[in-house]
């Protein structure tokens, strides 16, 4: 089949890329370097949560940058903010990722989301 090449090559390329979940996630969900710096640090904590002083003198980043890294993964709906209380005072918020089968849904989600529009696409104008 004509296709199968081309179709061999995307699966090649999709393997390839496996090694490198950060360039997916900043495809598919328009994140910036610190944006996956943040995710891959919440990743790998066994709890997938953190807080923002915590995350931004982990990744030795500012504090405010951190917190809208935090607020654009709350956006993206791959973590959720988690009010729980504090040691010293009432409560804090915590950021914590949704399980890798939920993000890996969205992504194929997104990937899915972008075939059909470019369907559409195509038929429109040819």
């Amino acid at each position: 089949m004509k296709y199968s090449m081309n179709v061999e090559r995307f699966c090649a390329f999709v393997r390839e890329l496996r090694s490198s979940k950060d360039y997916m996630l900043a495809c598919l969900f328009d994140m910036s370097p610190l944006d996956c710096e943040v995710y891959n640090y919440l990743d790998s904590r066994k709890s997938r949560m953190g807080d923002v002083a915590e995350i931004a003198k982990k990744i030795n980043r500012d504090r405010s940058a951190v917190q809208r890294s935090l607020k654009k993964l709350v956006s993206l709906d791959l973590c959720q903010r988690v009010k729980v209380p504090g040691k010293e005072r009432g409560y804090k918020y915590m950021y914590k990722l949704y399980p890798n089968e939920e993000v890996k849904k969205k992504m194929i989600d997104m990937v899915e989301y972008w075939r059909n529009q470019l369907l559409r696409s195509i038929k429109e104008v040819m």
